[in-house]
């Protein structure tokens, strides 16, 4: 056989083989997957991990095979790969896309009773980035809490990927306010009915990290009849819950 021929099908194996040390599965071998409702696993799971906030979101989940999105320092990627089950618990192989040298592949255990996220991420192409394990717990988040809450100058929103969006017309020293609005961006945790906010390196405005907790206010209306409505305080503004 010729030397080039056989040079590039080593090549072509090489380049298709494993890299480094990530793990590999494969679906189980039944026809089918194990009777479940895989619905129970989709969702939002947060946590802090290497001093940074992780979102994890598994958007669909079918017994073989997951996809979803990864939210770390602000940086989102999509995830897809496969699953089985293990003693009681589903073991997940989700994979960046790998187009950026920052990628690698989570390797994840998820509790059918807990509901709690474990598991370590490993770098595509190993040393390239530090490896680093995690836990993460389940988000209800987008089902029991306002998404947003602003004025008429001032505007917060915190989306269930774990970004968060504050948009506001600063004030210069004589309380005059710039004519174009300032977009100050972030990502959060939120426990006990408060989020927890690292806001993204550059802003002069606020701090790189605050807590912002969910109040509740009395009002009433023209008639007399007393209500209550869900506030944030946040530079010194209220700012009231919305709903879209």
């Amino acid at each position: 056989m010729p030397r080039l021929p056989l040079l590039a099908v080593l090549l072509l194996l090489v380049a298709c083989g494993p890299q480094g040390n990530q793990p590999a599965i494969a679906p189980r071998s039944s026809v089918f997957p194990t009777p479940y409702d895989y619905t129970k696993l989709e969702g939002s799971f947060v946590g802090i991990t290497d001093s940074s906030i992780l979102h994890i979101t598994l958007r669909k989940v079918t017994g073989r095979n997951a996809i979803g999105q990864a939210v770390k320092k602000g940086v989102r990627r999509n995830i897809v790969g496969v699953m089985e089950l293990v003693n009681s618990k589903f073991h997940f192989v989700l994979r960046e896309p790998g187009n950026c040298p920052a990628d690698g592949v989570f390797d994840i255990l998820v509790d059918t009773i807990t509901f709690e996220m474990t598991g370590k991420w490993l770098p595509r192409v190993p040393g390239n980035q530090p490896e680093f394990s995690f836990k993460l717990a389940r988000e209800n988040y987008e089902y029991e809490t306002p998404h947003s809450f602003g004025d008429s100058l001032h505007y917060v929103y915190f989306s269930n990927d774990g970004q968060c969006t504050y948009q506001f017309y600063n004030q210069d020293s004589n309380g005059i306010e710039d004519r174009q609005m300032t977009h100050v961006t972030g990502y959060w945790t939120l426990a006990n009915d408060c989020f927890t906010v690292k806001w993204d390196a550059g802003n002069s405005f606020i701090p790189a990290e605050n807590k912002i907790c969910i109040d509740s206010l009395e009002n009433s209306n023209i008639a007399g009849e007393r209500y209550f409505f869900k506030v944030v305080r946040l530079n010194g503004r209220i700012l009231s819950a919305s709903e879209f």
